[in-house]
């Protein structure tokens, strides 16, 4: 199911209720640097753990550890410890820094 799917059956044509561009903006951003940051993460596992296949408790791992966000379904048990693969800080200051990139090559390619 896409993002705009959802978006558009929570706040439907039925509710009254509109997003304006700047709330769509930062959902939108908000929602693919969550994507962005938990799929990078469960890559580093999964080349930690030496497989080759993204699995549920991969994601799931960097959801509880480092967005606090209580995920629970089969196939997502983790008995580590929440610090042994705690995300580095400076992380999101990089992601903000190659999106900022991707946005002036954008306009650069625009002009």
């Amino acid at each position: 199911r896409s993002f705009v799917e959802v978006v558009e059956r929570v706040v439907g044509e039925n509710s009254g209720v509109h997003l304006d561009e700047g709330a769509w903006n930062l959902l939108s951003g908000t929602a693919e640097h969550l994507a962005l940051s938990t799929l990078q993460f469960a890559v580093k596992l999964v080349g930690h753990r030496g497989g080759s296949t993204i699995e549920p408790k991969d994601m799931a791992r960097y959801l509880r550890t480092n967005m606090q966000l209580a995920v629970h379904a089969q196939g997502m048990e983790d008995t580590r410890a929440p610090q042994a693969l705690k995300r580095r800080q400076d992380s999101v200051a990089h992601w903000e820094r190659q999106e900022a990139a991707k946005r002036f090559q954008g306009e650069a390619d625009n002009n």
